[in-house]
């Protein structure tokens, strides 16, 4: 078909997956996809374990009788840059105020949550302190993970169960939930979940900014 329209060709594999005994895994993402268990799939389940990555000498040797289709499969390849080392974790954002960033979000839900806390008005070291850690975590784009908690914490307390988390209190997420037994933390408790007080974590930091 191709030769009669005058269409070059390539030659892939149209992999799901690097290597071979990753076939199963494939299975349990399709059962994912269709909400199916594995012992209901069928027929759906993949057939081979034929679609992984294969080296470019079998992929010579399968299509041996379309040398030119390969060669042009490599040229395409070779014009390819992309590389899995520009793939970086990116925490999902929380669009929870219109018109903020979330950051903004964090600090206008902090507010509330500290005037409503402290109703005779928030004290002076309390300001303080939440300035300072809204600022590293501005500083570290952790502002939509707060915000997360923040969303889980409100929904829990709606339904009426405790949250109770493993980590040392944090002023932000305090104040913004009302959940922690303290009014005001001795020292900044959020900084010493963050890489850039740790030692192991403050070159990172550093090369982060």
């Amino acid at each position: 078909m191709a030769q009669s329209l005058r269409v070059p060709t390539v030659v892939t594999n149209d992999v799901l997956y690097h290597e071979a005994n990753r076939r199963m895994l494939q299975d349990v993402v399709t059962c994912i996809r269709l909400g199916r268990t594995i012992d209901t799939l069928g027929y759906e389940r993949e057939w081979s374990a034929d679609r992984f990555l294969k080296p470019p000498a079998e992929m010579v040797r399968l299509f041996s009788a379309y040398p030119e289709a390969v060669a042009r499969t490599c040229e395409i390849a070779e014009r390819c840059t992309f590389s899995l080392r520009e793939l970086k974790y990116q925490y999902p954002d929380e669009n929870l105020f219109p018109g903020l960033t979330a950051q903004e979000g964090l600090e206008k839900a902090t507010a509330e949550g500290a005037q409503e806390r402290y109703e005779n008005g928030v004290p002076d070291k309390v300001q303080k302190q939440l300035a300072y850690e809204l600022e590293i975590i501005g500083k570290l784009k952790y502002a939509p993970y707060f915000l997360t908690v923040w969303r889980i914490v409100r929904f829990a307390r709606s339904k009426g169960i405790l949250c109770q988390g493993r980590a040392a209190p944090r002023i932000p997420p305090y104040v913004i939930a009302s959940g922690s037994r303290k009014s005001i933390l001795p020292r900044p408790r959020t900084l010493r979940t963050l890489h850039q007080y740790r030692p192991w974590g403050a070159a990172r930091y550093r090369r982060r900014l």
